[in-house]
């Protein structure tokens, strides 16, 4: 059988209906039992040859982290290779020997990438179930189009698509992390909130985002004090700009605004373009601030360049790692 070289308009459209569901499975907040899953759990055991395992449900990120870690002192082990090397291998071989590398590509940017992108996991460093997310569209796209009828991987999408943020395979028990009870998101899909926490899990936990960006003070505190004075203004602007997490110094700086930093600080305007670049120096801190407006939008962003950099332009120019010719030459071809 030849390969599929090119997919159809229908199938094209089909790539973001397919990644727009495990999104929204992901979100769906919804609850689950022992019951739901039963089954299929004791199918994925019974396919590597295990007995049906003891069932254990938490009801947050944490607990099912802490949780897992003090039941496995007792010496239990780990089944997942085995879980993966009895479907996955066959899925990936079915999927490789029907499709071309230019149709791969593009369902693997268009599907996989898109769900993976969406930063489902919520908190950094934690995958379980929701990571695979990615790769289960990618290949649950395959199974719509007809490429690809693997009976094992379908159970396993089955199961997938009843809602599991975290799920660890140990030979006699199975531990399952439920989705969070609620989730708030900004205009661009990114987990936000300034009123509430994020992301609430049903036993309490808490997580904190500003545009994306986690604000838990660490992985075992449920207050968000670093967060809520943000929110507040309570946190000096000068503290602000010292943060050492710099995708945390960039949301916090979004909160607070260009021109409330530059009056509270009493920064000191160093370079001007005509393009709308205003370079500013802040007494104590290090870098120096880029104010900038984005040509297409109006909006006005902030970013730090080098204190060796005095010039607007070449501060704007190297935001971008071009050189002022090259920005210039960018400009002009826009």
């Amino acid at each position: 059988m030849s390969k599929l070289e090119k997919l159809s308009p229908n199938q094209i459209q089909l790539m973001s209906k397919v990644g727009d569901e495990w999104i929204n499975i992901a979100h769906s907040r919804k609850d689950l039992t022992i019951e739901e899953i039963r089954d299929d759990i004791n199918w994925i055991y019974n396919k590597c040859g295990l007995k049906s395992p003891q069932i254990i449900i938490f009801d947050s990120f944490l607990a099912h982290k802490v949780g897992t870690w003090l039941i496995t002192q007792s010496g239990l082990n780990s089944v997942w290779n085995s879980v993966w090397n009895s479907v996955w291998n066959s899925v990936g071989n079915s999927v490789w020997n029907s499709v071309g590398n230019s149709v791969e590509n593009s369902v693997r940017n268009s599907v996989g990438n898109s769900v993976w992108n969406k930063k489902l996991e919520y908190i950094e460093h934690y995958y379980f179930s929701i990571w695979s997310y990615g790769w289960e569209s990618f290949y649950d796209y395959f199974t719509q189009i007809g490429i690809l009828n693997n009976q094992d991987f379908n159970q396993i999408t089955k199961f997938s698509k009843k809602g599991i943020f975290g799920i660890v395979y140990y030979d006699k028990c199975c531990f399952v992390c439920k989705l969070p009870k609620k989730i708030l998101k900004d205009d661009q899909g990114r987990l936000h909130s300034t009123k509430e926490s994020a992301v609430q899990w049903r036993d309490g936990m808490n997580n904190y985002f500003i545009h994306g960006v986690c604000f838990d003070d660490d992985i075992w505190s449920n207050h968000g004090e670093l967060w809520r004075k943000l929110i507040k203004r309570e946190l000096p602007i000068k503290e602000t700009l010292a943060l050492k997490n710099i995708e945390q110094r960039h949301a916090a700086i979004s909160l607070y605004g260009a021109e409330q930093i530059i009056s509270e600080t009493k920064a000191e305007l160093v370079s001007k373009c005509n393009r709308g670049y205003d370079l500013y120096k802040i007494k104590d801190i290090e870098p120096h601030l880029l104010k900038y407006k984005c040509p297409s939008t109006g909006r006005i962003y902030t970013s730090f360049t080098p204190r060796s950099i005095t010039d607007a332009k070449t501060a704007m120019a190297w935001k971008y790692n071009k050189t002022v010719e090259e920005w210039d030459q960018l400009r002009i071809e826009s």
